[in-house]
This record gives structure tokens, C-alpha cells and sequence, in this order.
């Protein structure tokens, strides 16, 4: 191993920047210094049985001993805030390098150019392992673009690509300086009226922390493309749900760039299936109340919002939270109320289809979280109670509204991940992605065939017969009626907790 590789090159860059010598780092490893020169300078990698104990110290070494200077430049760098996040970025990302090393230097692939190599055939898994390049660590900037047939792919691969194989969502810290745009071919043939739009939304869930635009074109059938512009490429064919065909991984710089921007040029603005917006622009641009006055409205609550809400309950909100929500919305009390008054009307008056998941009661029962135009506020007891008991009051007595009770959930792959809310209409249509993060919070569906993806989505799971969706109109109200129990309960424990704690403390007094 004569030449730096990747592994060395990032060790020498983590000492550089925090200015930690060679002998500082031999002393906390309790190595000779000659073996650390050997990393640093690529002669040498660590044994592998002892690797997760080297970069444990390592990172952990870095991050304390860093002059304030480095560890500052360390923390921007790897966009986390504390010395705890920072070394355990540092060791996930020391981890991928040796490993992706170890697996180039084991694998025998042929190589043909200085950074380049070529396969005739990977299966799906061995595609993927190659696709997860360590570069993707650096989160302080990349640029990636993607086109894949996605849905030709077996499930457990989508998800893979989705990052989405262990049920859970990455980091939700918000990234500024990452972009990545994904095209994929979702014709008919291809498409799972229930799986697929549930993928869909929780891929865009799932990347809404970046900047992310997801493209749906024919350009994609066939093909397994991903790159990192100016760092990394992998492209092959697919020829089945689980194989590539004449796979090329290059890290030649040019290479990459010229790769970037060919593929960059298939994503048009005409295939984008959902564009970025705010409810700040929803508001302002009118497309919220838009979307309330349309025809054959069908909403699909994962969590409650401010569209299903007393009169007293938004005006106790909208009072408490009014500077915060100026500064959020950019909206005057007045217009929300405007907006509220439109909606409670709409809601009352109009045919709607709604379908609620059991789990937006409870939740609201336990946290109280309520998504108040996209910001989050906590209810009391006694508002979550109002809250709710005007749900079970709209669902009793107002027969224009048409009610189904989600349980559990409808595609078992996406069972860690919040539930989606969408809001369909015969005007425009968009998701309340639920990620705790304010950027790109909202996805306006920005394509016509995206929109009977959706839309058939929604009718397909309104229309299941089976235990998980309820329909009948008593049984739905004696599950919100349970709720309202459950709440009263949690209300009498924790004043039982209050007296308890009351009464010790005026013992000791």
C-alpha cells in the first residue's frame, strides 16, 4: 500500500484541522508513533480486529484534544453543535472509509482506469453496498443526482435506497448544503396503488431535511445511477428486481462532474412530481384556502391540525402563540382567524372524506402536540380534550362528513415512520411531512400523474375491507370516546402525583 488512500487521506485531514500530533494520538491509542505514520501516509491501514477500538479513539482523541479553533472548524464541518455528536460523526465516518477500503481491497474487481472499476454483474445488495460510498458523510456539501427505476427494484432494495431498511428515518438535523434529486419511472405497470405512494411519502418524509426534488420520468426504467458531482459515480443496468448488469464505480473527478451534469439534464421542471413549499406561502399565496374551496376534498390526518378545531380552542392558541406565530407565518391574527372561519365552515357545511389514524388521538391524548399551521404547540389536559371532543361531535352530527379510522398501519415496511398527511382536492393537492424539522415541511404535488397516484392511493385505502380501517360511524365515535377517557385518567394521575409531592413536601416542612 504505497499511495494515500482514502482512509489516510481523512486521518491526516482530522489531525491537520484539529491540530493533534502524531505522538498525541500514538499516546491515547497506546500505539508506537511509527504505526500512525504508516496510517497517515497509506503504507499501512489498522488490523481489523482491532478496528472499532482505533476509531473509537481516534474520534474521540480528535475531538478532545482540538485546539477551540479546530474543533470549531470540526463541528461546522460535520453540521453537528456538541463534542458527543461531533466524535461519534467522526467514527461513523472513520468506520466507512476503512471499511469501503477493506471491501475495494478484498473484492478482486477489475480495474479499468486509476479510479475506476468495472463489473459485469453485482447483485442488488453488493449494487448498493458500493452505492453508500463514504463521501456521503460530508454533509457540509454535496450534490448528488439519481436515476433509478426504483420501482422494477424489490421492495427490501427500494427501501434500501429510500434509507429507509431498519424502519427509521436519518438524521433529522437539517443539511443546506445538501442537494439531491432522484428520478424514477412510475408507470402504471410498475406502480402498487398502497405501497408505492406510501414509499413516496415517506421518501420525501425522509429527505425533507435536505434539499430534495423528486422527478418521475420513463428516462429512468432500466437504469441504476447515482452521483456525487466531482466525487463519485456508480451506473449499471437493471435487469431484474434484484440484479445490475456492466456496473462502473468511478472516484476520476471529471469523470464524476461529466456524469453530474448529464444526468442533472434529464431532471426537468416538467417532471418534477412535488415542488418545496411553506405554510407561509401557502397563506400568503392564497393555495391554502384554495384548496379548502375545491371540489371532492379527501384529507388524511396522521397527526391533528388546525383544521379541526373550535372556535374557543383557536383563539386560546392563536392569543398564547401570536408573536411566534407573526414571525413564523408572516400572517396577522386577523387573517388566521380569516382562515380559521373559512375552514370551520368548509368543515361543517361541505362533503369531505376523512380518514384519521388511530394514532393521531393518542398521540394527541398523551404529548398533546398540535400542529398549528406547521407549528408545533402543546395543549393542556383540558385543550386536548376540547380538541378532541370536537372531532367525536363533527363526526355525530355532521352527516356531510364521511369518516374512516385508521388502525395500526396500512404497509407494515413503514411502521417506525410517522404517519402522512395529505390533503387531496380537485384544485391542488400537497403532504404535511412530519419530521420535526421547519425546512420543507410541505410538498405541493406539482404533476398530474403524481395526483391519480395519490388519489387512488387514498380511495384504495378507504375502501379496504379489512380490521384495519373501521368505517362504521358508532364505532368510530366509541374509539374518540375512549380517548377522551384515557385523557381524563392521565389528567387524575398526574393530579394524584401533584397532591403526593404537595403533601411530602409540606411533611419536611
Amino acid at each position: 500500500m504505497d499511495d494515500k488512500n482514502r482512509f489516510s487521506i481523512l486521518l491526516e485531514h482530522l489531525l491537520e484541522v484539529a491540530e493533534v500530533k502524531n505522538y498525541t494520538l500514538a499516546k491515547r491509542l497506546q500505539y508506537d508513533v511509527s504505526y500512525i505514520r504508516k496510517w497517515v501516509s497509506g503504507r499501512m491501514l489498522p488490523a481489523k480486529k482491532t478496528e472499532k477500538r482505533v476509531m473509537e479513539g481516534i474520534s474521540a482523541c480528535v475531538v478532545d484534544e482540538a485546539t477551540d479553533d479546530g474543533r470549531d472548524l470540526l463541528l461546522r464541518e460535520y453540521s453537528v453543535s456538541i463534542p458527543s455528536d461531533l466524535k461519534a460523526a467522526i467514527y461513523d465516518n472513520l468506520i466507512a472509509e476503512y471499511d469501503y477500503l477493506q471491501e475495494e481491497l478484498d473484492s478482486g474487481e477489475a480495474r479499468i482506469g486509476p479510479y475506476t472499476d468495472f463489473w459485469a454483474e453485482l447483485n442488488m445488495l453488493q449494487y448498493l453496498t458500493k452505492m453508500a460510498h463514504p463521501v456521503l458523510r460530508r454533509v457540509s456539501q454535496l450534490d448528488i443526482v439519481a436515476v433509478m427505476d426504483l420501482m422494477e427494484m424489490a421492495r427490501e432494495y427500494r427501501l434500501k435506497v429510500a434509507n429507509l431498511q431498519n424502519g427509521q428515518l436519518v438524521d433529522q438535523r437539517s443539511y443546506d448544503n445538501v442537494y439531491f434529486k432522484l428520478m424514477i419511472d412510475i408507470s402504471r405497470e410498475k406502480w402498487d396503488p398502497i405501497y408505492d405512494a406510501a414509499l413516496i411519502i415517506n421518501v420525501l418524509t425522509n429527505f425533507s431535511h435536505i434539499h430534495f426534488k423528486l422527478f418521475g420520468s420513463t428516462a429512468a426504467a432500466g437504469r441504476a445511477v447515482f452521483v456525487v458531482k466531482g466525487d463519485f459515480a456508480i451506473t449499471g443496468l437493471l435487469v431484474s428486481h434484484s440484479r445490475c448488469a456492466a456496473v462502473t464505480a468511478t472516484e476520476d473527478p471529471q469523470n464524476c462532474e461529466s456524469l453530474y451534469d448529464n444526468f442533472s439534464k434529464l431532471c426537468v421542471r416538467d417532471d418534477q412530481l412535488f415542488r418545496d413549499t411553506s405554510m407561509r406561502q401557502l397563506i400568503s399565496q392564497y393555495d391554502y384556502m384554495h384548496t379548502l374551496l375545491a371540489s371532492n376534498l379527501r384529507w388524511m390526518f396522521g397527526h391533528l391540525n388546525e383544521l379541526l378545531l373550535p372556535d374557543d380552542l383557536f383563539e386560546e392558541i392563536l392569543t398564547a402563540h401570536e408573536a411566534e406565530l407573526k414571525d413564523f407565518l408572516g400572517a396577522t391574527p386577523a387573517e388566521l382567524r380569516s382562515v380559521h372561519n373559512l375552514a370551520k365552515g368548509v368543515v361543517e357545511e361541505t362533503n369531505i372524506r376523512i380518514l384519521i389514524y388511530e394514532a393521531a388521538f393518542s398521540s394527541m391524548a398523551v404529548s398533546g402536540e398540535l400542529d398549528f399551521f406547521s407549528y408545533k404547540v402543546s395543549l393542556t389536559p383540558d385543550q386536548r380534550s376540547r380538541c378532541i371532543s370536537y372531532v367525536l361531535q363533527l363526526c355525530k352530527q355532521r352527516e356531510k362528513l364521511e369518516f374512516r379510522l385508521i388502525s395500526g398501519r396500512i404497509v407494515n415496511d413503514f411502521q417506525y415512520v410517522a404517519d402522512p398527511n395529505m390533503f387531496l382536492s380537485g384544485a391542488a393537492s400537497y403532504l404535511r411531512l412530519d419530521n420535526n424539522c421547519p425546512v420543507n415541511r410541505i410538498a405541493m404535488v406539482n404533476n398530474s400523474v403524481m395526483e391519480d397516484r395519490l388519489s387512488e392511493y387514498f380511495d384504495q385505502v378507504w375502501n379496504l375491507d379489512d380490521q384495519n380501517v373501521t368505517k362504521e360511524r358508532n364505532a368510530i365515535a366509541e374509539h374518540i370516546h375512549h380517548v377522551l377517557q384515557g385523557i381524563h385518567l392521565i389528567t387524575r394521575a398526574k393530579s394524584d402525583e401533584m397532591e403526593e409531592l404537595q403533601e411530602s413536601w409540606m411533611n419536611k416542612i
